[in-house]
């Protein structure tokens, strides 16, 4: 009756951490501390409340697939604050278009591809995976070749080490920068490559940009695919970015962000809304674009990042990434590391080989701890202090 296809997403990483640790409970009388989940624990900006009460009435409206002018207007702005060398790249009717959030039209995007051409059966992803990532290559296609991605490579896939032979059957890839766990940063050399890659094997590349404003405010910012993209001078064919606003803006649960590429592709995607996707309303339209206007409550929350980072650094000693708000640290073996921690300590990390494809036995986020610094800096240091003595007690 179901689709078999879909079994793959029995295999995925919280459940197989509710699996590890079935059975096994945490010290009893002290407050569990969560460190698993990517969610933001600071409160969102005032102007979400006060835009949503401005324009409750326009909750009444259906909203086109395409959104409202002055949402795309919104984005084109940021995008030129945000990437000053690339101001105006994106034609604001047709490149850029709004989506709810980046973990469904991630898979969707694959299902516009599926059966687009016989000789494509390959999707490209890299590995360690967000799960979103693994749906839209499925839909796409019959064949996942995952691209591992680790700490010789700065944690970014290498797509010119590919057999040619693959990229030519392959019709998506999917990549990050920031990358997810790691924080690692793309260069620009490294984003033009791939780009170019893709393109001479007609490839969609799908570049996943949704902590491309969580980065530390001692580094510089992340290098965004559409300096790449201006660098180049031959548009955004063949290139879907993907941005939203649950990190940037603490706004997980507004369900709004962007897509911003090839117009062939936001054309199919927008149709694809239309007929069976979500639309997403005026009013969350309307705060949306309040916050891409807004960049002083994304400062704030790269400062509120920056402390857990200097907090992480002084106990555990391990240097910050660049991007994002894990921590991806190396152990022994993450499997009894994570079942110590929470049975001992009462911490709940994520093992990092549960983020990750095992490829011809070997699993690039084996023996790796991932630790979400989303939590206020009493919770982080306590939480960290406990970390680092479950992990001494294993030496």
């Amino acid at each position: 009756m179901f689709n078999p296809e879909f079994s793959i997403f029995n295999d995925w990483m919280f459940g197989k951490l509710s699996d590890l640790l079935s059975g096994v409970n945490p010290p009893s009388g002290s407050e569990p501390i969560l460190l698993t989940i990517g969610e933001p624990k600071t409160p969102p900006p005032k102007i979400v409340k006060e835009t949503f009460n401005k324009y409750y009435k326009d909750w009444r409206r259906y909203t086109p697939s395409n959104g409202t002018r002055f949402f795309r207007d919104s984005v084109s702005e940021y995008i030129s604050r945000r990437y000053p060398k690339a101001s105006e790249f994106f034609d604001i009717d047709d490149e850029i278009t709004p989506v709810p959030g980046t973990r469904a039209p991630l898979f969707q995007i694959g299902l516009l591809l599926k059966n687009g051409s016989k000789n494509k059966d390959i999707s490209l992803v890299t590995n360690p995976f967000y799960h979103a990532w693994r749906a839209g290559a499925i839909a796409a296609n019959e064949k996942i070749i995952w691209m591992d991605a680790n700490k010789e490579t700065n944690w970014l896939p290498q797509p010119k080490n590919i057999d040619s032979e693959i990229l030519e059957r392959s019709s998506i890839m999917y990549v990050a920068s920031p990358s997810n766990p790691h924080g690692s940063c793309a260069s620009i050399d490294w984003l033009i490559q791939t780009i170019n890659i893709c393109r001479k094997n007609d490839i969609l590349l799908c570049v996943d940009e949704c902590y491309a404003d969580i980065y530390r405010q001692d580094y510089n910012p992340p290098t965004g695919t559409v300096e790449a993209l201006k660098e180049i001078g031959e548009g955004s064919n063949g290139v879907i970015i993907f941005n939203s606003l649950s990190k940037r803006s603490s706004a997980a649960g507004l369900r709004a962000g962007f897509i911003a590429g090839d117009k062939k592709v936001i054309s199919k995607y927008r149709k694809l809304t239309a007929n069976g996707g979500v639309a997403i309303s005026e009013p969350q339209l309307r705060v949306a674009a309040a916050l891409y206007k807004d960049d002083e409550h994304v400062r704030k929350n790269r400062q509120f990042y920056d402390k857990n980072f200097l907090l992480s650094e002084k106990i555990l000693g391990f240097k910050k990434p660049q991007g994002g708000f894990f921590n991806f640290i190396p152990v022994n073996d993450d499997l009894i590391a994570t079942k110590h921690l929470w049975e001992n300590h009462g911490v709940k990390v994520m093992p990092g080989r549960f983020m990750a494809n095992s490829n011809n036995n070997y699993n690039p986020g084996e023996n790796y701890l991932r630790i979400a610094l989303v939590n206020d800096e009493n919770i982080t240091e306590n939480g960290l202090n406990k970390i680092s003595k479950g992990l001494q007690e294993l030496k």
